[in-house]
């Protein structure tokens, strides 16, 4: 014995919106369909227009909260940095301390390897790492001989055919630092972390 079951979907309340919108605008006019694209196109238009007053005041209240930041920041920045930094010292680590709007901590920032002389940095790589590594372009002989002549918008896209990853493994195996290059030293940066409670419907 078959039995033949029927799904029912239950609609959104938008979607629910829009069929009862049909019905209510469903003509019988002679001309077939016809209203159909006009009422689809008036649907349409509204939502374009709510979606563009949406965003123009998701910009604005962007706006409005970047100001508060910045006035936070500028007229109770360093007490609050001062004060942050007594209560992290109480900590027996000293690297963090938890209140109930937030934390405040310190992360310790690996130094890292950074190109500051970009014609340097070719010259050594054309020598020293393989080929897939570089630009072909790069290493052409005519175009390493005449890199003082080249002009600084071509420049900028050939140093950045270079990965800089390669650089780093390079600096890793062997402890030499790429000519044009520098490892800056480890630093200790300071983050302030708020408790932002979750949204109703988020995840």
């Amino acid at each position: 014995m078959s039995t033949d079951k029927t799904e029912i979907v239950e609609l959104s309340p938008e979607q629910q919106e829009i069929q009862a919108s049909y019905e209510a605008n469903r003509t019988l006019d002679g001309q077939g369909n016809k209203w159909v694209v006009e009422w689809m196109l008036g649907i349409l238009g509204q939502c374009d227009q709510t979606e563009a007053a949406l965003t123009q005041r998701y910009k604005e209240l962007l706006k409005r909260i970047d100001n508060k930041r910045k006035h936070l920041d500028y007229a109770f920045g360093d007490v609050f940095k001062d004060e942050a930094d007594k209560l992290i010292a109480q900590e027996r680590k000293g690297k963090s301390h938890k209140l109930l709007t937030g934390t405040v901590s310190y992360r310790t920032l690996k130094g890292r390897l950074e190109i500051v002389d970009m014609e340097a940095v070719i010259k050594w790589a054309c020598g020293n790492l393989t080929t897939e590594n570089i630009s072909v372009m790069v290493n052409a002989v005519d175009i390493i001989e005449s890199l003082s002549h080249v002009p600084k918008k071509h420049f900028t896209s050939i140093i950045t055919s270079i990965r800089v990853s390669a650089l780093q493994s390079h600096l890793k195996a062997t402890g030499e630092i790429p000519d044009g290059c520098i490892v800056t030293d480890s630093t200790e940066k300071f983050y302030a972390k708020p408790a932002v409670p979750k949204l109703e419907g988020g995840e």
